[in-house]
């Protein structure tokens, strides 16, 4: 079937059984290799997703919410590797929906001329990024976020997450907890540029996308819990001006099984922005 055909297969079948039926029949019906690549389906707006497959469907499933043309799935789908490590289970199913919005504004606050692209900007909107939330009912982190201490280095490339006698009320606890650990993640995204030559969004520094993370120990539920993270990039890599690093911490609560295996449990770990710069 043409891509065309299939664009609009898939917004009938959107429209007529809902977005959170239709990803659970996809996940049934479609293997990996099997799953169709659209090269051109249209958005909930009209605007075109270039190269979308079937695990991008997400991106234009969610109708009268997301906005943006191909510069801004190409961000998102940028900033989705920049927290790989924490898609596992920090993020809940309208979190990349909430990136496609807040890349769509920060995409059209950039003024052109007629007939020139718009870029995406993250450098010139840093503060727009602390506004990134992974999962929207997990908020216990929230309520510990003045005991994270956060700081990083002049040159950008080493951030640090130091705790001082962690307090963590009953309640802020999942049922069944029986440890604790915390985490410092960091990550470059850099600016989106169009690029005549290639005509596709490209990022304008070399580091983006990457990402290093630091984690504690395990400790038992009620330990009196003091600690310092500090994480960097290699040696030789830092940030240019047209890259933006974010900074996050996080809290994961888990239930051990066995000797040495944890397993998360409950919804109340959780993770979010502390710093962009």
């Amino acid at each position: 079937m043409p891509a065309a055909g299939v664009a609009l297969n898939l917004c009938k079948m959107i429209k007529k059984i809902g977005t959170g039926r239709y990803r659970t029949i996809c996940r049934k019906n479609y293997t990996k290799k099997s799953r169709p690549v659209l090269t051109k389906t249209v958005g909930v707006d009209g605007f075109v997703f270039p190269e979308l497959t079937m695990d991008d469907l997400d991106i234009v499933s969610t109708p009268g919410k997301i906005t943006g043309p191909n510069g801004c799935s190409t961000a998102v789908k940028a900033l989705r590797v920049c927290f790989g490590e924490l898609l596992k289970i920090h993020v809940d199913h309208g979190f990349t929906g909430r990136l496609m919005e807040l890349v769509a504004y920060i995409y059209k606050s950039d003024k052109v001329q007629p007939g020139e692209k718009r870029s995406v900007l993250f450098s010139r909107r840093r503060t727009s990024l602390f506004n990134i939330t992974f999962a929207k009912k997990r908020s216990e982190i929230e309520m510990l976020q003045n005991q994270f201490i956060i700081s990083h280095s002049d040159f950008r490339n080493e951030a640090t997450l130091r705790i001082d006698h962690l307090v963590i009320r009953p309640q802020q606890i999942p049922n069944g907890a029986t440890h604790f650990r915390v985490l410092n993640h960091l990550s470059v995204i850099a600016d989106y540029a169009f690029s005549e030559e290639n005509r596709w969004y490209e990022p304008l520094g070399d580091m983006n996308g990457m990402s290093v993370f630091g984690y504690s120990k395990y400790y038992v539920i009620g330990t009196d819990f003091s600690t310092e993270i500090v994480v960097s990039f290699p040696e030789t890599r830092f940030p240019s001006d047209d890259e933006s690093v974010i900074q996050c911490f996080g809290i994961e609560y888990v239930v051990i099984s066995g000797q040495t295996e944890f397993l998360p449990i409950g919804n109340k770990s959780g993770v979010m922005v502390g710093d962009v710069f």
